[in-house]
Order: C-alpha cells, then sequence, then structure tokens
C-alpha cells in the first residue's frame, strides 16, 4: 500500500542514503543504509529507534493495523524493500558475517543450507576451539547434528572440526548410537528461524547452542 496522505519527514538523510516505502507494510520506510522510519499518527514520519536482540540482530518495533508493538528483524525489513527474492528463499544472510550490519549491500536471500555454508566458508562458527579437551559436550554434540543435517560436509571434514579422528563417531553420533538423549529426531524438531544463524547459535561461549535452542513444536 503506497502512502497517499501528506506526512511530515522528521529524518534528515544520511549521505548517499536513500529510502523506500516497504512494500506490504505502508507506513515503514527503509533505507539502503539499514535504518528505518516509521510514519506516526500524527502524520509525522520519525526514525525508530533499533535495538540488539540476544541473537545479536537488530529489530525495531512499531504499532500496525493488526497487532500493536509488533518487534521486526531490521535485515528482513530491508531485504523485503530492497532486494527481489524470485526464488523464494526464506532466510536474509548478512555476507560479511556481522549482524548488525544492515546496508543493503551486505544482504542476500538464502536457503538454510546456503546460510550454513557460508557461516562455515568464512568461519563464523569458531566450532571445536573451545574443546581444548577433545572431549564433546551437549553442545558440541548439537553442532555436530546440525553440521550432519544442514550442510554437505563429510564425516570427516565435521569430525576435523573437533580433534575427532574417527568417521564413525560422527556416524554414531547422527545415527543416535551415541549421545542418544540428545538424537536427530529432537534436533529435527529444533527452530533455525529462532536463532537465525549457525553463528548466532555458538558463537557466544558462555551461551552456545544448548537445550533452550531444541523445541518440542514446530
Amino acid at each position: 500500500m503506497k502512502l497517499t496522505i501528506e506526512a511530515e519527514d522528521l529524518v534528515e538523510s544520511l549521505n548517499g542514503e536513500y529510502w523506500k516505502q516497504h512494500p506490504t507494510i505502508g507506513n515503514v520506510f527503509c533505507s539502503n543504509l539499514g535504518r528505518v522510519k516509521f510514519l506516526d499518527v500524527d502524520c509525522k514520519i520519525r526514525l525508530r529507534k533499533q535495538t540488539k536482540g540476544s541473537d545479536r540482530r537488530m529489530n525495531v518495533k512499531f504499532k500496525n493495523s493488526i497487532r500493536k508493538n509488533k518487534s521486526y528483524s531490521v535485515h528482513r525489513l530491508i531485504a523485503e524493500t530492497f532486494i527481489p527474492n524470485p526464488l523464494a528463499k526464506q532466510q536474509v544472510n548478512h555476507i560479511d558475517g556481522n549482524p548488525s550490519n544492515n546496508c543493503v549491500l551486505n544482504l542476500e536471500w538464502a536457503t538454510q543450507q546456503e546460510n550454513w555454508e557460508h557461516a562455515i566458508r568464512n568461519n563464523l562458527l569458531r566450532v571445536g576451539v573451545r574443546n581444548s579437551s577433545g572431549k564433546l559436550n551437549e553442545v558440541w554434540v548439537c553442532q555436530i547434528l546440525a553440521l550432519c543435517r544442514k550442510t554437505t560436509l563429510k564425516n570427516s571434514a565435521i569430525g576435523a572440526m573437533y580433534g575427532i579422528t574417527s568417521e564413525s563417531t560422527i556416524q554414531d553420533i547422527y545415527r543416535a548410537r551415541n549421545w542418544k538423549q540428545i538424537n536427530i529426531k529432537d534436533y529435527v524438531k529444533y527452530r533455525l528461524g529462532q536463532t537465525s544463524n549457525p553463528s548466532d547459535m555458538i558463537d557466544n561461549p558462555r551461551k552456545g547452542f544448548t537445550r533452550r535452542h531444541i523445541t518440542k513444536s514446530c
């Protein structure tokens, strides 16, 4: 819905910045530099404050006709406004690996598989670096399940990330012959959309990829 009323724009554009109205949320405007502004009820357009979520991605809140104070991911708003998505890919990838950089040139539509492979290719996962003793724990087992399930990496490559020389160890984890309390059926129920990127799940050594990322409902 295109804006058809007179409105006072209180936002001063930055150098090289240009704005477009969001294609489906008519009172929202996005910039190529990753900023978002919103048409308030007083017919004034104001810049929306962005907050960083626990997944290190930027969010904005504003009211719409359906739900008040709804939170939106800035990277999705920017991608939906500026980047065509003819293949209907479901995720937005940050090319430089920085989830706070929402400039349009840093975003691209991606499949879940492409997102994982991009994270691995650019060393965003940082897997195994905290495994100094060589012993696995629930965090690393979940990571291994994720890599087996969502990438095309061979077992030997996954094992190398964790200092595991035996491919059968990786296969036993995948087939739930070991670590049965964290099996592949549980992992299938995990919703990647809750944390968006593999790097968001396991980059924080204090939080990591824990059981709270596995949900009972899809």
